[in-house]
């Protein structure tokens, strides 16, 4: 498939089938033989923060659109406040979350959870399941949720589904991340996440590479697939 007319403007990158031409690597943080999980297979202090959550939440699916849009654009609009998250700003604004909610709702395959302390919502998960691959995509919540382990519980419950499931093979939390990022790493690791090295081709136009090469040498190396130092 050819890359997007808007890649042109910077560049683009994307895995190779084996024996293909490659010029760089992409690192995935993948949980495999999802299948084979259970709380058992956790240190027993990720078994203990699983434990802390499941007394304060509750764990359930959203099933209605309209609950989610209402319920869950609150909490993100807190979420972003408090990181300054910036992909996807624009659904601080109750119509784009609105129009997110809808295309969730509409892909096969989503799984949208929701952890409530009593009434009040307190994280949100989106996952979707693509062949094989549940994609553990999208998690927001409160400060005081996170404290208490919510994202534990939550990744805990998307993998029991996973293994649950007898046609799922691994989950997939996202890219390998570099800086003040490495800590969301850091919690999949501890809780049996694996790297996989995927060859793969990185295409930037003269212009962006250039300017990549002289201002963030760093960020090369890194779509390359080699060490910073």
């Amino acid at each position: 498939r050819a890359p997007s007319p808007r890649a042109a403007l910077g560049g683009f990158q994307h895995v190779v089938p084996p024996g293909a031409s490659a010029n760089s690597m992409m690192n995935f943080l993948i949980f495999p033989h999802a299948q084979d999980y259970t709380l058992q297979i956790l240190s027993s202090d990720r078994r203990r923060d699983v434990k802390i959550a499941a007394r304060r939440f509750s764990v359930r699916p959203f099933l209605e659109m309209a609950e989610f849009q209402e319920k869950a654009h609150p909490l993100y609009v807190s979420f972003y406040q408090r990181t300054r998250y910036s992909y996807f700003s624009a659904r601080q604004h109750r119509d784009h979350f609105a129009r997110w909610g809808e295309s969730l709702f509409a892909a096969p395959g989503t799984i949208i959870l929701g952890a409530f302390s009593g009434e009040q919502l307190a994280a949100v998960n989106v996952s979707r399941v693509i062949g094989d691959t549940l994609l553990f995509s999208t998690l927001f919540a409160e400060r005081e949720a996170m404290r208490h382990h919510v994202s534990s519980l939550l990744l805990h419950t998307v993998r029991m589904a996973a293994a649950e499931s007898g046609d799922i093979d691994r989950v997939f939390a996202g890219m390998r991340k570099t800086g003040a990022a490495q800590s969301v790493d850091t919690f999949y690791l501890h809780r049996g996440c694996t790297i996989e090295t995927k060859p793969a081709w990185l295409g930037l136009n003269p212009i962006a590479r250039l300017a990549v090469r002289v201002f963030q040498p760093g960020l090369l190396r890194r779509l390359q697939g080699r060490s910073e130092s």
